[in-house]
């Protein structure tokens, strides 16, 4: 677990109350009964989601399980109990309660008798009485619950045969046959018979029973990736890194025809109604609806050796040509003539963009007309009632790159973050469902929004701010205004309270002023104009540009809330070690302060109380340690902090007071955040638990909830705590006291170091008759 802060008095929150991301190929599951769908979040979590029977979302997060740390490359679902999961990848094998959120049993890699390297892939047969397992040490294993411990797991028998890692798995119950591919390019065919229930007791009298192998099935040019058995076991569907579909007649392990047509990788095939058509996935972006022909009514067209052969031999001619650059369209009109494996056959129906880049995976619910695709840091749900127009319902979508700045608007309501990905999203904080996003020029460095949420401003790669209207909860695609003025990129953006200026800072070393007043005019009022194609962005120039006011990088900017009459101020912080403090003159702003070496190194975060700590400035630096000084008279420095907060590891990264002022969140590049006291004496109220998501690199504070982004793209909206301690009643249970997280510590180690004493079994033994459940 993650190392903790605390004092005598202070909590801890456990867990986060939503999580926004998605790993970059992600596994999925639909549960056997439909009810359920299981993906793994961007920090490896696993979430799981119910179906959503009342609404048109699909499905909904139902939980998320944060037990691993590393990749996962499978999820299964208990065949007959939706309440067990297994989780393939490099942590080994894992078998989950997802009511508790507990592991329940670990088969740990490279332990006696287990595989010697990540496992990639898994697959159940007969009904849940067998798991198999495959793994980059290119060996299967074939494991069965203990007879004496029903939580327990033993290897029955270690099929070796690939040369390679392994990549898929299939089972086939009509002729009790295990389908295996990998990384060598090839296809084995495996009689695991003697595994059926009715069979299997035999294995303990005789140990020299095994599962043989039938076949090999070789064609492929490259890696093969996905397996799809016809349900009478008859035919087989292969794909793999060659662009292309075979289909093989199993009995015979013979090729009978290719299905070609993706410009990528083959990830995952799926037969639909009554198997007459195939959807196939490919990292293209694609899914692609095919009609096969009738496979019983095929087999006259199966491929001899010569065939087969003499195809290979004209692709690889193809290939020769385009990689010389010779013209090649008559080549290619008399392969697609006498090309058997070319055959228009099987007719392809739709092909569906499901991805902006690839299609990962792909999983049909055995029970309602839903599938679920995966894409690059993405899940979409779509409604199949018609196979041809699947229709988007839902998406799970998150960041590729550093969260760059988050925003809490509407009432808590919504989430709005941007991204060294180049993008912005609009999240709905209860759903998670992205309403809306805006596709930026080159990484996000900074992001704010108007006092009134309608103009979003953001800078780019072009060292130019960009602002965007927003309307019902929608970016307006075209900017508004181009702000150019930097010859660096910006990284800091601070409005004022009453929206009349901008202020940057930027790699350039300068802090320029931009005065809105008449842009703004445009955008008042109930109505905002929406731009369209043909309007011309206006453009700006700063109204006055500051060269090096903190000899050298600016790192952040930020205003003071409305007090009274006083004009707003404005701190800005840089590597020189100092704070400035600013007055804002109508367009412009004056210095009227310096705080030199307000610490020992770079101020890396700014936040001005509110209310009660109107007027405390909180400074958060590269030493670790928060700084909170007393600017009621700011026309002469302070000399020393009124208090300083220790207690972070690394060095600080945003920092933001509540609406009423009486707390502090600071958040740090160890990946903890903390609640303080924001007046005397400061104290620590929670320390919000690190994981390994990397270091957190933006901060929202909301009214009752306040978001975390991370550097590896990762979200995390948290509950509030209030200075007394108090927190809304449906998340008290998130947050325990000091004793209580030690003895939860002491309860998570006990349970690992129970995990880890676990002995595997070397003998096979006699399983119940029929496959049981935890």
């Amino acid at each position: 677990m993650a190392d903790l802060y605390l004092n005598d008095n202070s909590r801890v929150c456990v867990q986060p109350i939503q999580v926004v991301g998605v790993a970059k190929e992600s596994a999925l599951a639909w549960s056997s009964k439909g009810t359920r769908l299981a993906f793994v979040s961007g920090n490896n979590a696993i979430f799981v989601c119910r179906l959503d029977t009342n609404g048109t979302r699909g499905v909904v997060l139902e939980k998320v399980i944060p037990l691993f740390k590393k990749d996962v490359h499978a999820i299964l679902f208990f065949q007959e109990d939706e309440d067990q999961l297994v989780v393939v990848g490099n942590e080994g094998i894992n078998f989950v309660n997802i009511t508790s959120g507990e592991l329940v049993y670990r088969i740990r890699i490279a332990q006696e008798n287990n595989h010697e390297s990540d496992v990639t892939c898994a697959c159940w047969m007969y009904g849940g009485l067998v798991l198999v397992t495959g793994s980059k040490d290119s060996n299967i294993k074939l494991w069965m619950r203990d007879a004496t411990h029903s939580y327990e797991w033993t290897c029955v028998e270690t099929i070796t045969g690939h040369k390679a890692p392994l990549m898929a798995l299939e089972f086939n119950l009509h002729t009790d046959s295990l389908f295996s591919s990998g990384r060598d390019s090839s296809i084995k065919h495996w009689n695991v018979r003697s595994l059926h229930p009715a069979a299997v007791a035999k294995r303990r009298d005789d140990g020299a029973i095994a599962c043989p192998i039938i076949s090999t099935m070789d064609g492929h040019q490259g890696d093969v990736i996905a397996l799809t058995a016809s349900s009478n076991g008859r035919y087989l569907f292969s794909g793999a890194r060659d662009n292309s579909i075979k289909v093989w007649h199993v009995a015979q392990h013979r090729e009978m025809r290719s299905i070609k047509g993706h410009a990528g990788d083959v990830r995952r095939m799926i037969l639909m109604a009554n198997e007459e058509y195939l959807y196939s996935a490919s990292v293209d972006g694609t899914v692609r609806l095919v009609k096969l022909l009738a496979l019983d009514h095929d087999e006259e067209r199966i491929l001899s050796a010569e065939d087969v052969e003499r195809d290979r031999e004209a692709a690889d001619k193809l290939a020769l040509e385009e990689i010389l650059g010779l013209g090649n369209k008559a080549v290619k009109t008399e392969v697609a003539i006498g090309d058997p494996l070319a055959s228009t056959k099987d007719e392809v129906l739709a092909s569906i963009n499901a991805h902006e880049q690839n299609v990962f995976r792909m999983e049909v619910n055995p029970v309602v007309p839903l599938m679920a695709t995966s894409g690059p840091h993405e899940i979409h749900i779509w409604d199949i009632s018609n196979l041809a127009k699947p229709v988007l319902v839902n998406e799970f979508i998150g960041h590729t790159g550093s969260v760059t700045r988050l925003m809490l608007v509407h009432n808590d309501e919504h989430l709005i973050s941007s991204s060294a990905d180049g993008r912005i999203h609009l999240y709905n904080v209860g759903s998670l469902h992205r309403e809306s996003k805006l596709d930026i020029f080159g990484a996000v460095g900074a992001a704010v929004l108007s006092p009134d949420n309608r103009v979003l401003f953001c800078s780019g790669n072009d060292y130019d701010i960009r602002g965007y209207l927003t309307h019902d909860n929608v970016f307006v695609p075209q900017s508004a205004i181009e702000l150019s003025g930097h010859c660096g990129k910006v990284y800091c953006l601070a409005i004022s309270p009453d929206g009349s200026i901008l202020v940057s800072g930027a790699h350039d070393y300068s802090i320029c002023v931009w005065s809105l007043n008449q842009f703004s005019q445009t955008y008042q009022g109930a109505n905002v104009p929406l731009l369209s194609g043909e309007d011309k962005t206006a453009t700006l120039s700063p109204s006055k540009r500051l060269e090096s006011p903190h000899e050298g990088h600016v790192f952040d900017l930020a205003f003071s809330w409305p007090s009274g009459n006083l004009p707003a101020r404005l701190a800005s912080c840089g590597n020189d070690h100092s704070i400035k403090i600013w007055r804002q003159h109508g367009k412009s702003i004056s210095q009227v302060s310096h705080i030199r070496d307000a610490h020992p190194s770079v101020v890396s975060c700014l936040a001005w109380g509110r209310q009660a700590s109107g007027n405390f400035l909180f400074s958060g630096g590269w030493d670790t340690s928060i700084k909170v000084w007393d600017l009621s008279n700011d026309s002469r420095a302070p000399t020393s902090p009124l208090g300083t907060l220790l207690g972070h590891k690394g060095r600080l990264t945003k920092l933001a007071a509540s609406e009423d002022g009486s707390t502090l969140v600071s958040t740090s590049a160890d990946g903890v955040a903390m609640l303080w006291q924001a007046t005397a004496p400061f104290q620590l109220l929670c320390t919000y638990t690190g994981t390994d998501d990397g270091g957190i690199s933006s901060l929202a504070m909301g009214r009752s909830i306040f978001a975390t982004g991370y550097d590896d793209g990762m979200i995390k909206v948290w509950p509030l705590m209030n200075n007394a301690g108090d927190v809304d009643g449906d998340y008290e249970k998130l947050f325990v006291t000091r004793e209580e997280m030690q003895r939860l510590s002491n309860l998570h180690a006990e349970k690992e170091k129970h995990l880890a004493s676990m002995q595997r079994k070397k003998s096979a033994f006699a399983p119940p008759s029929g496959p049981s459940i935890l």
